[in-house]
């Protein structure tokens, strides 16, 4: 989303912590979960 590219824009830290959320979701996703995440 906009905002997640916006905010992984941030910093390094929020690059590599989003990158993590982003991988969780993937990982929900692959294991037939919606991933919280997306409600926002």
């Amino acid at each position: 989303t906009l905002l997640t590219s916006h905010m992984a824009a941030c910093t390094p830290e929020a690059n590599q912590a989003m990158g993590a959320m982003v991988a969780e979701d993937v990982v929900r996703v692959l294991a037939g979960e919606a991933p919280h995440h997306q409600a926002r």
